[in-house]
Parts: C-alpha cells; sequence; structure tokens
C-alpha cells in the first residue's frame, strides 16, 4: 500500500507539473463539452457508448483547475492499475508484482501526446471493472455465471460502447484459462458479436460499425495521435492476463531436484554454477527490480512526450488568452520545419497587436496563407476548412470587423464540437455587435449551464438589464465602428477582398490595412503595394515602417517609378542596408540560389529583401 501511494503522490505531481491540462480546455478541436441540466445529457442516453461519453465529459471539465485535472488524471490511472492487479491475481500472477503499474505508465505516455482520451478512459475501466467484477465469481457456479454474463455484457455495452469486446475478451480468457470452462469462455466470445448487433438493429437504430466500434482504437471519432496508446491500454489487460498464466504454468512445471546436474545426476555445483547462481539472486532482488522498472517506465515517459505538439499547444493557448508577448517569445527558437499554419498565423497575430508587423513579419518564415487560417490551398474551386481553425479565423474576422463571417465560423464550430463555452461566448459577442440582444441572451443563457463559465454569463445577463447592447463596452465599441454594413456573400472572398472592403468603410481599419499589406508583400505584388501607399496617412504611422521601405526600394528599382509617400522619405539605414545587400546579392548568386542565402542569411535574413529575392527564411508545413 505505501509503494501505491508514493507511485501515485508522483504521478499526481508529475502530472501537475509537467502538463497544463487548461491548454486542452481552451483550444484543443475534440476536447467535449459539458452543460448541467437534462437537456444536454438525453442525446447521450440514445447510443452505445452515450453514457460514458457523457461522464467523460463531465470529468474533462476538470481541465478547467490544472491541480483537478491531475487529480482526476491519477485517479483513473490508479483504477486502471488496480483493475490490471485483478486480473493479474485472479490469473494466477501473484502479489508482488511491478506488472499492474505499466497501465499507469502507458496512460502518462499517451497523455505526452498532448491529445484528448477522457472517453477512451472512461470506457476502458466501465469494461474492465465490468469483467474484474465476472472474476471475483469464479467461486460461483458455471450456469450462475453464464447467466450473470449474458445479462451483463448488453448493460456493459450501452455505457461503454464498443469496450464490452474487451469486457467478454476478458471473461471468457478467464474462462478457458482459469477456469478451464472452454465452451462458456467461447460462449463469452461470441456473445459480444451478437450483442452490438441487436442493439444497432432492433433497440438504437445506429449504423452496426458505429455499434461496434465507438471508443475503441482507431474508430473514426478519435485523436488520431492517441491510437498506438489506446490500442496499448486496451490490450494491456488481457496481455497481464497471458504473462500471468504463463508465468503460473512455469512455476508449476517439474524443475531439476536441487544439486543435480544437466543429466539428472547429483552432484556438487560447479564454481561457475554458483556465480550464476549469485547473479541470479542479485537480479531478482525485488528493490533492484523495482529501481529497475522505475527507471524504464521514467525513460519511456519521457521519450514518449511530445515537445512539438507541447509547443503548438502552448501558442495556440496563448494565442486564445491575447498572450501576444508570450507567443512571440515561444515562436522565436523554432527553426522552420516546426512551423504549422496555426503557428504562423498566432504569429503574424502577435507581431500584429504587438505593432511589428509591418517591421519584424519578414524575420520568420512566411507563407501566404498563414495570414488566414481557415482556408487551405485551393484544389479546383473547392477549399477545405482545416481542423480546429474556426477559433482563429473567428476571431481575426471579429477584430476585423467582419461580423457576418465570425458569425459563420462560430456556428461551424459549434455544429462540429459542441456547445464549447469559447463558442457560445463568441456567438453572444457577435450577436451583440449586430445589435441583436435577445439573440445574445440565447447564448448566454445557455453558457449559464456550464460549470465555469456559469458564473460570468449570468454577470453578463445582469448586465444586458440595465444596457441591453452593451454601449460602453470599449471592445463591441471598436468592432461596430469597424464592420460592414453588409458583406460579401461568399464567404471564400480572398483576404485582398475583405481587407479592401474594410478600408472603403473606415480607411483607419489598422488591422485591415496591415494585413492588406502583408498580403501583397507576401506576393510579391508591389504594384498593388505602392498604389496603397498613400493610406499611409489614414493609419497615422510615426515613420515608414521597416518592410514597407524595404519594398519601396525594390519596387523603385525594378519599375523606375517613385512610390507616393504623401512627402515621407525612406531612411537612410534601410537605403544603406539594400545597398549592401545589392552588392552581396550580385556577387554571389552566380554561384546559386543557395550560395547567395548563405552569404546574406547572418546580416539580411530578417529583411523583406531576403524574402523577395531569395524565398524567405523557410517553408511552412
Amino acid at each position: 500500500m505505501i509503494g501505491f501511494l508514493a507511485f501515485f503522490s508522483a504521478f499526481y505531481l508529475y502530472v501537475w507539473l509537467r502538463y497544463d491540462l487548461r491548454q486542452l480546455y481552451d483550444v484543443h478541436a475534440l476536447f467535449p463539452a459539458f452543460l448541467k441540466g437534462r437537456a444536454f445529457f438525453e442525446p447521450f442516453a440514445l447510443y452505445p457508448g452515450g453514457p460514458a461519453e457523457y461522464a467523460a465529459a463531465f470529468l474533462a471539465q476538470s481541465c478547467y483547475r490544472p491541480w483537478a485535472s491531475a487529480l482526476v488524471l491519477t485517479g483513473m490511472a490508479a483504477a486502471l492499475t488496480l483493475l490490471t492487479r485483478a486480473f493479474w491475481r485472479a490469473a494466477g500472477g501473484g502479489r508482488d508484482s511491478t506488472v499492474p503499474y505499466v497501465s499507469a505508465v502507458l496512460v502518462l505516455m499517451a497523455h505526452g501526446r498532448f491529445a484528448c482520451y477522457f472517453a477512451e478512459l472512461t470506457s476502458l475501466l466501465v469494461a474492465g471493472g465490468g469483467a474484474a467484477a465476472y472474476a471475483s465469481l469464479r467461486r460461483v457456479r458455471p450456469e450462475l455465471r453464464l447467466a450473470v454474463f449474458v445479462l451483463s455484457a448488453p448493460l456493459v455495452h450501452y455505457v461503454a460502447g464498443g469496450a464490452d469486446l474487451l469486457y467478454a475478451l476478458l471473461c471468457g480468457m478467464l474462462e478457458i484459462l482459469v477456469s478451464g470452462q472452454r465452451l462458456l469462455g467461447l460462449f463469452c466470445l461470441l456473445w459480444a458479436e451478437v450483442v452490438p448487433y441487436v442493439a444497432a438493429t432492433y433497440v438504437f437504430g445506429v449504423e452496426r460499425l458505429d455499434s461496434y466500434a465507438r471508443l475503441l482504437p482507431y474508430q473514426r471519432d478519435t485523436d488520431q495521435a492517441l491510437h498506438p496508446w489506446l490500442l496499448a491500454l486496451y490490450l494491456y489487460f488481457p496481455l497481464a492476463v497471458l504473462i500471468a498464466c504463463w508465468r503460473t504454468s512455469r512455476q508449476l512445471s517439474v524443475l531439476p531436484a536441487e544439486g543435480a546436474d544437466a543429466g539428472g545426476k547429483s552432484g556438487k555445483p560447479r564454481p561457475d554454477s554458483r556465480l550464476r547462481h549469485r547473479l541470479r539472486s542479485g537480479a531478482q532482488h525485488p528493490l533492484l527490480q523495482r529501481l529497475f522498472c522505475a527507471a524504464l517506465a521514467a525513460a519511456a515517459v519521457w521519450g514518449a512526450f511530445d515537445r512539438t505538439a507541447a509547443t503548438r499547444y502552448r501558442i495556440d493557448w496563448e494565442a486564445h488568452r491575447h498572450q501576444w508577448a508570450a507567443v512571440l517569445a515561444d515562436v522565436a527558437p523554432l527553426p522552420a520545419k516546426a512551423y504549422t499554419f496555426s503557428i504562423a498565423h498566432n504569429l503574424n497575430r502577435a507581431l500584429y497587436e504587438t505593432g511589428q508587423l509591418p517591421s519584424r513579419m519578414f524575420a520568420y518564415p512566411q507563407d501566404l496563407d498563414t495570414l488566414l487560417i481557415g482556408l487551405e490551398p485551393r484544389i479546383g474551386t473547392t477549399h477545405v476548412v482545416r481542423m480546429g481553425a474556426y477559433f482563429q479565423a473567428g476571431d481575426l474576422d471579429l477584430q476585423m470587423g467582419l461580423v457576418n463571417e465570425a458569425d459563420h465560423w462560430a456556428h461551424e464550430a459549434l455544429g462540429r464540437y459542441g456547445p464549447r463555452p469559447v463558442i457560445l461566448m463568441r456567438l453572444a459577442r457577435v450577436s451583440l455587435a449586430r445589435g441583436q440582444s435577445a439573440a445574445a441572451r440565447v447564448f448566454l443563457r445557455a453558457l449559464t449551464k456550464d460549470l465555469f463559465w456559469g458564473r460570468r454569463a449570468a454577470r453578463l445577463l445582469q448586465r444586458l438589464e440595465q444596457d441591453p447592447l452593451l454601449s460602453r463596452d470599449s471592445g463591441l465599441r471598436r468592432i461596430r465602428a469597424l464592420m460592414l454594413g453588409r458583406e460579401a456573400g461568399d464567404l471564400w472572398v480572398s483576404l485582398e477582398k475583405r481587407c479592401r472592403d474594410l478600408l472603403a468603410r473606415n480607411p483607419h481599419n489598422r488591422m485591415a490595412f496591415e494585413y492588406l499589406m502583408a498580403y501583397y508583400l507576401s506576393q510579391r505584388d508591389l504594384k498593388h503595394f505602392a498604389a496603397n501607399l498613400s493610406r499611409l496617412k489614414d493609419i497615422r504611422y510615426a515613420g515608414i515602417p521597416r518592410h514597407y521601405e524595404e519594398a519601396v526600394l525594390i519596387y523603385e528599382a525594378g519599375s523606375g517609378d517613385r512610390a507616393d509617400l504623401g512627402g515621407r522619405e525612406v531612411s537612410a539605414r534601410t537605403t544603406a542596408s539594400f545597398e549592401g545587400f545589392v552588392g552581396t546579392y550580385n556577387q554571389f548568386i552566380r554561384l546559386g540560389p543557395a550560395s547567395a542565402q548563405q552569404a546574406l542569411r547572418e546580416t539580411h535574413g530578417d529583411t523583406y529583401f531576403f524574402y523577395y529575392y531569395l524565398g524567405g527564411l523557410g517553408a511552412i508545413k
């Protein structure tokens, strides 16, 4: 017991200090929503696996508080360990073993991928708990065990979905390998194939494949990153039974008498036999075994921790919380190959929010599609929306003033991910920006049923009683000043058209201007870039931003025309930088672009010159 408590105390501290599960709560696309009330529960009661998913959604809300989520995860891992121990002992594996703790180690390894797996773990606990209860009936008559299994299998299937297959497998293995009841064991395995079919066809009216596979590894709704670890967790229960049975059979096998040689003749043990015995005795010392297993487990957990995923989720979470300085700090050390569309989009947004987009954008790897995160590059005339992009695209559109498109993204996210609190709050704010106070109340009343956002929504409802449009809210006032009277009917209009329409409505829309100029610079479209330089007077910069100066010099050198800077001049420092770039470029470009890149990366790698002539700092995945 002391070892068990010590292990899971260390487990709890590791999860609490190593992982920040708030990131899953706020930004993970597959994180489950949960609301209080019967209306939210009723759909979960209408299909196999629904009750487990409902319970998992409730437990997942603990991620809002890191200490609570660490406690829930530790409890689930401890329960899996106890269940593994029950199967181990039922199969004759003995009392003192580190085998059951492998389940907890697998939980940590799975969580190292920063994936959301509460539903799968809950269904595994239900199936494993049912099988452990069945194992406790081994002294009961086979006829009674048969009746118990026939009645319990449909219940396990209803609660845990496809995990009832694991329940039947464990019951069948215990009957065949431990109790010696082969016919009963085979019936358990066959009955597990009948129950999902009957449930799908005659009871719930769901797809048969969904009835068999829901909440199992590799089913279509499972997080792709979890597949190998979920499979290992699901298979470890039966594997523990097999190992225990093999160990028992080996111990019961006939061994040579003590002191007998290989031929069965007695004699004094040879000196080398004594040495082997001492080495074997030392290797079998319980303390040494546990230390070795602990070191092996620590190495496995450390190796399974996905630092790339951790960085990506941390950056997404910081952007969600508008912690822009933190986003820039986390992105700065990343190599170009580590960039994703989401990271690059959050980077550009952070540069804008900190006033650095026109002067530091090309100090980082860039791609045109990252400016508008929601769209994949065109495939013919088809656009595909990236997973999880609804939150980021909607936030960008709302801040720009594209309220109708922000509303569209929020409703798409609501349909795909359920009533997540951030989605309900977004819909409420969009409704208020439009002046639709009644619609905002609908979303806020739904949000009052959230476990953690409920009080915030209730306070907003009270404010709406006194001020129906929240006219004193500075954020809403800003959006109303920027929003278009009528937006384009085609959602898939280009970033260029969006920004131009917004600037026609309000020439002082700084975000629309900077994203428009970033679009032209990314496209190397200096003709349209130069045509919009006259808008600088509307934005009221203290001087010309550095990348704009660099683009002006390239434009004037290439076209021979003078850019309209409204009486402003390119700084002498930027002019000298351009002259130095051109000199080195002409010297090395004859040796090939790679040679020119190598020669100029250190001195001019953060300039628009480098991006325009040499392709920038790298491609984005």
